[in-house]
């Protein structure tokens, strides 16, 4: 399975852009008032995140622990703000 962005939109290295497209751009702009013709600004590294410790209650974690599996369960900020590239199991 190919990594995901760290943000979770779409897969790393592909794109969709309104250049080849040139009626898309007017027509966002018009709908909901977003001029897609200018530069967006870089997501920010995830290392910069200010990421919250976890507040999962230790009764709620065991449960959870009991039905995934403790290795499908993470508290970890990093764990927590990146999409998984793993599939549950059958």
């Amino acid at each position: 399975m190919a990594a995901m962005k760290w943000w979770g939109w779409g897969l790393e290295g592909t794109e969709f852009t309104h250049e080849d497209k040139p009626a898309l751009a007017p027509f966002i702009e018009q709908v909901i008032g977003v001029d897609v013709r200018r530069p967006a600004p870089s997501p920010r590294p995830l290392d910069d995140l200010e990421i919250p410790p976890s507040h999962l209650p230790d009764a709620l974690r065991a449960a959870l622990e009991r039905v995934v599996g403790d290795a499908w369960l993470s508290t970890d900020p990093l764990d927590r703000n990146r999409p998984r590239a793993r599939q549950v199991a059958p």
